[in-house]
């Protein structure tokens, strides 16, 4: 990644909160509920 992009990145969703938030504005909401809270326990059936 480019240093200015980063730098970019880092002004616009300085917290991993902040990027939590737009994803889950952007996403569909299936594809969030799948994301947010099936990828987190790091189990595969």
């Amino acid at each position: 990644m480019k240093p200015s992009l980063q730098a970019k990145l880092m002004r616009q969703y300085p917290t991993i909160a902040d990027l939590r938030d737009r994803a889950q504005k952007r996403l569909p909401h299936i594809a969030w509920e799948y994301l947010s809270c099936g990828t987190g326990e790091e189990a595969a059936l």
